[in-house]
């Protein structure tokens, strides 16, 4: 992976995080009008340690990691949100303490666990009792089918309630304005809210498309790990075995899902068949982003430059040399 391509963001509350390979800055809008933006250092797992580099590895550390990093990042910009309100100035600089550490922690697991009930136990039992009530035959292939049909149709009614929320519709704009200013950026362009206005605010390597990649892989690996399992016990897995064994390789799910995002995104612009499999992940961004203001790309890239910026100062690495910033 070339450090370019690890160059990503996230739409935080009235704001936008970007992230480099050993840094990521957070940009927040306040009600004053003003830009205050948070710097950071971060070297991921994968960095530190080569063999956790490896494909089908470093996906699902880089998942949790990312998880990690967006908490923290919505976090700060929650309290640059509070502090607007009751009248005193946000702080750029604050050391994270212990009690943060251990706050965004139990996010993360929070997070975790709902998902687990949301996207596994529901589906499952659901698929269970479809297959019962229909008189289905209960094998491999169908059970999983069911079960990833559910998971799709829980997921896209979530994306439709939470697109009905007023303050969502502003994050989905400045998540919009990420997607143009990598963009630009990628195009090797100044980075100006004029250049911004002619790119998409969909882009291939999107959280939005892997969570899709992840549910339409699961559908399919869980297919393939079930049957090996029915031939090797010797009977169909029970759906406990199911529950746990399918949690059990939720990484190696994740990991496949990274590295079909990542070759995508490589391939994307000089392919078009490549172009149409990742026409259903664009799609669904159609519903996750929505076109920037010029308020909103000003504070995105305020964000990234500060990234590039502290990358270059910190730890001699340009990754885009020949990019004018200012």
């Amino acid at each position: 992976m070339s450090e370019s391509e690890t160059i990503g963001g996230q739409a935080v509350i009235e704001g936008v995080m970007m992230r480099t390979p050993h840094t990521y800055t957070v940009a927040v809008r306040t009600p004053s009008g003003d830009i205050t933006v948070r710097k950071n250092t971060y070297s991921s797992l994968t960095r530190r340690y080569k063999f956790l580099n490896l494909p089908l590895i470093r996906g699902f550390l880089i998942l949790i990691e990312t998880l990690y990093i967006g908490i923290s990042a919505l976090s700060y910009s929650g309290e640059v949100a509070l502090q607007a309100e009751s009248g005193s100035a946000p702080t750029e600089e604050r050391k994270t303490t212990f009690r943060d550490k251990l706050s965004l922690i139990m996010a993360l697991v929070f997070a975790f666990a709902f998902g687990i009930v949301l996207f596994t136990l529901v589906p499952y039992f659901l698929s269970e009792l479809f297959q019962n009530k229909l008189q289905l035959t209960r094998d491999s292939v169908s059970f999983n089918v069911i079960a990833g049909l559910i998971r799709v149709f829980i997921f896209l009614v979530y994306l439709f309630l939470i697109t009905r929320m007023k303050d969502i519709q502003r994050v989905f704009e400045y998540h919009g304005a990420e997607h143009k200013s990598i963009h630009v950026l990628e195009a090797h362009k100044p980075l100006s809210v004029e250049n911004a206005q002619h790119y998409s605010t969909k882009h291939p390597r999107c959280g939005t498309s892997f969570l899709l990649v992840v549910l339409l892989a699961a559908i399919c690996i869980y297919i393939v790990f079930d049957s090996v399992m029915t031939v090797f016990l010797g009977s169909r897995p029970t759906l406990l075995f199911r529950i746990l064994s399918h949690i059990a390789i939720l990484p190696f799910i994740a990991g496949t899902a990274f590295e079909f995002i990542k070759w995508s995104g490589k391939f994307h612009a000089g392919h078009k068949w490549v172009r149409l499999i990742t026409l259903p992940g664009h799609w669904l961004q159609k519903i996750t982003t929505r076109e920037p203001s010029a308020d909103q790309l000003e504070v995105a890239f305020a964000a990234l430059k500060e990234a590039l910026k502290l990358e270059k100062n910190e730890f001699s690495l340009d990754l885009f040399p020949s990019v004018p910033r200012d």
